[in-house]
């Protein structure tokens, strides 16, 4: 079913966002003819040094779910990470005794950590790179899935790669949430684009949608999570203040989500086990 049309404002082009009556997952109803859009688009004006070493954003998201992964599959393990990007999230874990290694598309980034940083990263896409099958105690997708096409395909190769009790992480935005967040900073005017502007995310998942995939093709879900929210540096009382401000906005979710079982936060973790049929 159709959910709304938006105007790309680069582009004044109309961009239809889709909804399946069935599970709920949103998608955009046109992508780009080229294979080379979004891996070029993923390779524009980062500065790697910077986004390796001096950029905290995710490191309490980062730091809670390592500690879960260590809840549902203790070290030792061997960890991909899908979209490793500056490579902190493999260097974290590493520290926690797993053998951790990445995929990422973009180039500029997969350089600076293989050669530079000299971590176990491959360039590519993860459905173009060859990864051994049932060799993997752990994969993670952090902000990715609601980036690639055909998340089904990537699921199902997940699937291959894990071994049996295999677990699998998932962090992604939560398209109800986002969607009146978007429409909210619109009408007061603190933003002028869509939630799907510009391709950024083609994929729009729900924790039920998610969930309802992730089962469907032989997983079992063991709990979603409200994300915590990203930080800002705290280099100066500003930025302080929003990371406070940002903590107590996820709050009111987080006990929604305790009491009522209603996943409401902007973003969301999902974490799920490759069933083991030998037992």
């Amino acid at each position: 079913r159709l959910v709304g049309s938006e105007m790309c404002i680069r582009d004044s082009a109309w961009i239809q966002l889709l909804q399946c009556k069935t599970c709920g997952f949103g998608f955009t109803k046109e992508l780009p003819y080229s294979e080379d859009f979004f891996p070029s688009r993923y390779d524009t004006h980062f500065d790697a040094a910077n986004e390796a070493n001096n950029n905290p954003f995710k490191d309490e998201i980062l730091d809670k779910m390592i500690a879960d992964i260590e809840k549902y599959k203790p070290a030792p393990g061997k960890v991909l990470d899908v979209g490793s990007f500056a490579g902190v999230f493999i260097r974290k874990i590493a520290k926690k005794n797993y053998t951790s290694s990445g995929i990422e598309v973009n180039p500029t980034m997969a350089d600076y950590t293989k050669n530079v940083l000299k971590l176990d990263v491959q360039k590519g896409t993860f459905l173009s790179t060859h990864v051994e099958k049932e060799s993997l105690d752990v994969v993670t997708m952090i902000d990715v899935l609601e980036h690639l096409v055909d998340p089904k395909q990537i699921i199902q190769k997940v699937q291959g790669v894990l071994k049996p009790g295999g677990l699998f992480v998932i962090k992604v935005p939560n398209l109800w949430p986002q969607y009146y967040k978007q429409k909210i900073a619109n009408l007061i005017g603190i933003s002028d684009q869509g939630i799907f502007e510009n391709f950024g995310h083609i994929n729009h998942f729900s924790p039920s949608s998610l969930r309802y995939t992730l089962e469907s093709l032989g997983m079992d879900v063991l709990e979603d999570q409200v994300s915590d929210s990203e930080n800002w540096p705290k280099t100066n009382l500003k930025n302080i203040f929003k990371n406070h401000f940002r903590t107590c906005f996820n709050f009111p979710f987080k006990l929604i989500k305790s009491i009522f079982g209603i996943n409401l936060g902007l973003n969301f973790i999902i974490y799920a086990r490759k069933k083991d049929i030998s037992q």
